[in-house]
Order: C-alpha cells, then sequence, then structure tokens
C-alpha cells in the first residue's frame, strides 16, 4: 500500500538517518510518518539486493549437480530469485550476518 507523499517533503532516512526531500519520482517505501529511504541509500540497497542474489543463486548452482544444476543454471533471473526466496521461506537457506 503506497501512499502518495508530496514532492519536496522533508523525510528522514529508516537507513542512514539523514534528512532528504522527496522529488517528483519519489515513491513510498512503507516507512513510518515522516520516514523514508533516501535516494544513496535506495541505491546502495539495490545494489546489496543484486550482490546477495548473486551470491545465493551461485551457492545453489555449486552446490547441484547433473540435469538438476543444468535446469537451474538456464532458468530465467527473476527465476531463480525467486527459487532463493522460496528456500529461505522454507528455511532451507537462512540469512547469517558476520563472518
Amino acid at each position: 500500500m503506497n501512499n502518495a507523499i508530496p514532492e519536496n517533503t522533508i523525510l528522514t532516512c529508516g537507513c542512514c538517518g539523514e534528512y532528504f526531500s522527496t522529488d517528483s519520482d519519489y515513491e513510498d517505501q512503507g516507512q513510518d510518518v515522516g520516514f523514508g529511504i533516501c535516494p544513496s541509500c535506495d541505491e546502495d540497497a539495490g545494489k546489496r539486493s543484486a550482490e546477495f542474489y548473486d551470491e545465493t543463486i551461485s551457492l545453489i548452482s555449486n552446490a547441484l549437480e547433473g540435469d538438476k544444476k543444468q535446469r537451474f543454471d538456464q532458468q530465467p533471473r527473476i527465476r531463480q530469485e525467486a527459487i532463493v526466496r522460496h528456500c529461505m521461506d522454507k528455511g532451507i537457506l537462512r540469512w547469517h550476518i558476520g563472518q
């Protein structure tokens, strides 16, 4: 449920804590009232998300063998990402923070 946030609204970034002003392209990020995600953190989050999927897709691919590996590797990226999310939802893969 995205609410419209007017242009030039001052918000606090829920990621880095900095204040920022919305522009005409700003989309509600589902934060509490008065909060949002600044463009810099939003870009960083996109990069981290892509890196996470790259690493996890590689992990899954390397764990598979034979036909299963070939079928997984041939799936479109969006399907591989869906498989990653499914594995996390089912507890097959878990988040691990730190080394």
